[in-house]
């Protein structure tokens, strides 16, 4: 009896493990060549926001260090950067705790000029490519495929590569050098 027991446990634990595999799979995480899925967020004035058909590229910070400077070199930009550059900015905020979001956070974000999209489900960083202190850039073609995913450190990299513009720090040191010769 001991020994059919040991015999059906053998084969039942795999069996259970593979079950619970197929009820609760893990999303793909995007690659090159991947159609990408519009969300369906909010923005931080709490209005709801689907994948603008017109965006290119899509900016993704996971952490609030990094949210930090782009916001700042946002600051420093026209209101309306991010969609002449066909570009959305999207903030995953799902580790601040609820209370953090509603009396400090929230209401700082909401007084930015630029929008900025809220990601706030604990799943949503499961699809999206991401390094440590590094700013998820995923650029689009036209039929929504993602042509490139790069990871930068900060806006001036975005602005840089993938606008080819020069950053405002190089410029001013450009026109230092030119008024020195």
């Amino acid at each position: 009896m001991f020994r059919l027991l040991i015999t059906i446990s053998i084969f039942l634990v795999p069996l259970l493990s593979l079950a619970e595999e197929a009820t609760d799979p893990k999303p793909k995480v995007y690659q090159v060549g991947d159609y990408f899925e519009p969300y369906k967020l909010q923005t931080q004035h709490k209005k709801p926001h689907t994948l603008s058909p017109d965006t290119n590229v899509i900016l993704v910070s996971f952490e609030m260090s990094l949210s930090k400077k782009v916001h700042q070199a946002l600051e420093k930009r026209d209101k309306d950067f991010l969609k002449d550059h066909q570009t959305e900015y999207v903030a995953d905020i799902s580790d601040m705790p609820d209370i953090i979001t509603f009396l400090f956070a929230g209401p700082k974000m909401r007084g930015y000029d630029f929008p900025i999209i809220w990601a706030r489900e604990d799943d949503f960083d499961l699809k999206y490519p991401k390094k440590k202190e590094r700013l998820t850039v995923i650029e689009l073609d036209q039929d929504k495929k993602i042509k490139n995913i790069s990871f930068l450190k900060s806006i001036k990299d975005v602005s840089s590569k993938i606008y080819g513009e020069e950053s405002i720090i190089s410029k001013k040191k450009s026109e230092i050098k030119e008024q020195t010769e």
